[in-house]
Order: structure tokens, then sequence, then C-alpha cells
């Protein structure tokens, strides 16, 4: 068993998302710029992308780079993603599902992984957490973690202080409080696993 420790403030994410990076080059027409309807933009078209991608997963413009200084309609533009895949929902599926991106242009996938669903690991956290006098809750890990690279080995489980949503941004922080819960819930857990060996 595992447990990986990541920003859940401090809620059993028993249930864990899968991902993929997508990176998609989009490919339009150049024409003059007072005269858009003689090409295609691949800036615009590369939106429309996004926002059929968006009626079908939860996903997330990361990075965005096309056009120029010139007065010219984009020929080119490309685009990374993030897309979210419920636990439930099996990657095989969505990457038959994305095959339409075929007519923007090239794509290609990467960092792509199952989703997945804890089992007795998080019964035990949750020992352990009632144990240290913390109330449970439960959530889901919507980003990549380590789990994803373990859960074919092991019962894993994410959990941790700090909230996901401060991460990798300059308000980046944890409680120390929080730090202190943690600590104890895991001599908890230490303890009930000493029990059950």
């Amino acid at each position: 068993m595992a447990v990986v420790m990541e920003p859940t403030d401090l809620k059993i994410a028993s249930r864990h998302c899968g991902n993929l990076d997508l990176a998609v080059e989009v490919k339009g027409v150049q024409s003059h710029g007072s005269l858009p309807e003689m090409g295609v933009n691949a800036i615009e078209k590369a939106f429309e992308m996004i926002n059929e991608l968006k009626k079908r997963f939860k996903v997330t413009p990361l990075k965005i780079h096309g056009g120029s200084d010139d007065y010219v309609i984009p020929d080119y533009c490309r685009v990374k993603l993030d897309i979210v895949i419920n636990p439930e929902v099996r990657l095989d599926d969505v990457l038959k599902e994305i095959e339409f991106l075929k007519k923007y242009g090239h794509y290609e996938v990467s960092n792509a992984y199952d989703g997945f669903v804890s089992k007795e690991v998080a019964g035990l956290l949750e020992q352990a957490m009632k144990a240290a006098g913390i109330d449970v809750e439960y959530a889901v890990m919507p980003s990549w973690t380590d789990a994803l690279n373990l859960k074919s080995k092991f019962d894993t489980v994410v959990w941790g202080p700090g909230e996901l949503h401060y991460c990798h941004t300059a308000r980046e922080r944890v409680k120390l409080k929080d730090i202190e819960t943690a600590r104890d819930v895991l001599i908890k857990l230490n303890e009930i696993i000493k029990r059950k060996v």
C-alpha cells in the first residue's frame, strides 16, 4: 500500500482522475489581415477546437502560440492542453473520442494515464485520522500525481496538507498546523499497520 503526500487539504483522495497532455498544431491559411474571409485563421480554429473539447471533457489550455506581428491571418497555432479524465472513464475511450482533432491538424498525446479508486488503504487512513481526532472527508484528486505511477503495484491513496489550487503559483503555501496534523495521522497509521502485521 502507499499514501502519496500531495495537497488534498487533509481530505482522503480515494478517487484519482486520469489525465493526458495534448499538443495540437492547428493549421490555417494565410491571407491579408484586412481580408480574413480569404484565409483560415488558425488561432480562431484553435479556439473552436478547445470549445469542442470542453463539451466532452474537463480541459485546461496551458499554452497557446500563433500568429505574428505582420498584418496576416495566421496559418499556424500550437496549443498545449491538459485533459482530466474521471476515474470511471477509460483512457482508451478518450483516445478514440479525440480522433476528431485530425480535422484541426496534427496532434500528439503524452503523459496519458487511467485514473483509479483506492481500496483498503483509504479505510486504514480513515481509521488513522479518527484515531488522531481528525474529521474525515473524502475528495477526488483531479491532478497528475505519483500515485498514477504506483497504482499498478500498490493500493494507493493521495492525502496531505495544503490546498491544490495554490500549487505551482506565487500563493503556494501550507499551514504549519496542517503539517503537524499530518504527522499525527501518519504516526497513527503506522501504529494501525503494525497491529495488522
